[in-house]
């Protein structure tokens, strides 16, 4: 899965920081804007033979008391740095096309209200690394252990945040790491209850948001990919029908085995033919493949092909063949030529790395990694069952959903959703846009109260990052307890 960037957020209050300084950075070379809340990197040991590598920046508002969002990018394998430097730090890339080294200020930083503490997650992901090739293999449940572990170590560096709220955000298959970690901590609070004589401090958790993540296998990813064509109008009526009434069902990663009686084969190239112009994360945009040869991301060509090389051993042919050949999810695959230095560049640059505390362990970032994506032993639960115990405890839940994507599609959404048969406590609702007075953004709708579907129409699977004012306004009401959708 394509996705993108790691960091951390905080801001110039009073945080005890005592013994994390030494993370402090000061100055990043190529970015010459003054920072203006502290920002912290390094790494934390998850077990004695993996680091994970973090980036966190504080508030722009009060850092003492403003809530603290984790954030995790998806894959699994992609760093979450790119999504800090690309979208929601104070400090981001002017171009999200060539994303060369070239940097603004982000008026819609989510550090304007909120710490971000920014995870590169599993091992070989971004800066994080294991020293041996057997620390390399995650599973969702491996995962939240040694989350915890490093929340448990931050923490430890910074005990004044636990006056603060806690959110935990993923995209992507970071969309299961933000229940698996929320779960992880709801279940450590739980056992500090057990013990009345304990001195530790529960996390001061609240809720999570996952944005077109991956919640149940058995609606996505793929599942539903032929409904969201479907419901786009791109297949004809009778393929589709067909395609339902022989059962035809492709998993993720081999969490089952595939069922393709019969035609579904020869079904799976027809739709392929169908819809292999429409990129699956977002159905409103073209494969690079059949642009005008003056249009086409050459970069992401070339990537492509090796792309299909490395990952063809993993996805089988009859995935649909629009999604081989889409943008890679390796390399520079999300970057176009240009003259300068591009963020990849940069951040392999000797001097970017001495600044943000690379450990010499860790050659090279690595913006997607192959080798994460390999080990990542998907479990067949996914995390539609944490939705369904954590609702019952009070914690805030957001699913954010891009309607225009396809490989975790809104069709998905629905299924699993019904599935946990919660009481609507909010019908269906539009989302019009405050800054661009009665512009749908999306719709919303609520259950058990404290559950919230919201979509965003017209973006795909990188929902999550596409309206620069609305998505933060909307991430900062939620986490503020204020209305949803935004009013003012």
């Amino acid at each position: 899965m394509k996705v993108q960037g790691i960091l951390i957020a905080s801001l110039l209050c009073g945080i005890a920081l005592a013994q994390n300084e030494q993370h402090r950075v000061t100055k990043i070379p190529g970015i010459d804007i003054e920072f203006k809340s502290r920002w912290y990197s390094g790494y934390y040991n998850v077990t004695t033979y993996q680091q994970r590598h973090y980036l966190f920046i504080e508030s722009l508002n009060k850092p003492e008391t403003d809530p603290v969002l984790v954030f995790f990018n998806g894959g699994p394998g992609a760093a979450s740095i790119m999504v800090a430097f690309g979208y929601n730090s104070p400090i981001v890339v002017k171009s999200r096309v060539t994303f060369e080294a070239d940097f603004q200020e982000n008026p819609h930083t989510w550090c304007n209200n909120a710490s971000v503490l920014f995870i590169d997650n599993p091992a070989d992901v971004g800066y994080s690394y294991a020293e041996r090739e057997k620390d390399a293999h995650t599973n969702d449940f491996s995962f939240a252990r040694d989350i915890l572990t490093f929340m448990l170590a931050f923490y430890g560096d910074w005990p004044s945040l636990y006056n603060n709220p806690l959110y935990i955000v993923g995209i992507s298959y970071g969309g299961n790491y933000a229940p698996y970690t929320t779960w992880a901590l709801h279940q450590y609070n739980q056992e500090l209850k057990l013990d009345a004589s304990t001195s530790k401090k529960p996390f001061p958790l609240k809720g999570f948001i996952a944005a077109n993540g991956v919640t149940d296998f058995e609606t996505d990813p793929y599942i539903q990919t032929v409904d969201a064509y479907n419901a786009h109008n791109a297949l004809p009526l009778a393929l589709f029908k067909q395609w339902k009434e022989n059962g035809c069902r492709v998993y993720w990663q081999g969490v089952k085995p595939d069922r393709l009686p019969g035609p579904c084969k020869e079904l799976a190239q027809k739709i392929s033919d169908n819809v292999g112009h429409m990129y699956i994360y977002d159905m409103l945009t073209m494969n690079e493949e059949l642009k005008p040869a003056s249009e086409r991301n050459t970069t992401h060509l070339q990537s492509t092909r090796q792309n299909i090389q490395d990952i063809s051993r993993i996805i089988k042919d009859h995935r649909f063949k629009q999604f081989m050949d889409a943008p890679a999810c390796d390399g520079e695959g999300i970057l176009q030529q240009s003259n300068g230095m591009n963020i990849i560049e940069w951040l392999n640059s000797t001097e970017v790395k001495t600044a943000l505390h690379v450990n010499p362990k860790k050659t090279n970032f690595t913006m997607i990694s192959e080798t994460a994506f390999v080990n990542f032993h998907s479990g067949r639960e996914s995390s539609r069952w944490i939705y369904e115990q954590l609702v019952h405890y009070g914690y805030k839940l957001m699913h954010l959903m891009g309607d225009t994507d396809a490989i975790l599609s809104l069709p998905g959404a629905w299924q699993w959703i019904k599935a946990m048969n919660l009481p609507v406590t909010r019908e269906w609702t539009p989302w019009l846009s405050v800054r661009d007075e009665g512009q749908l953004v999306g719709y919303l709708k609520e259950y058990s109260k404290n559950f919230t579907l919201v979509t965003v129409h017209g973006s795909g699977h990188d929902a999550l990052n596409s309206k620069d004012s609305e998505v933060p306004q909307l991430i900062r009401n939620f986490i503020f307890d204020l209305p949803i959708p935004p009013t003012s």
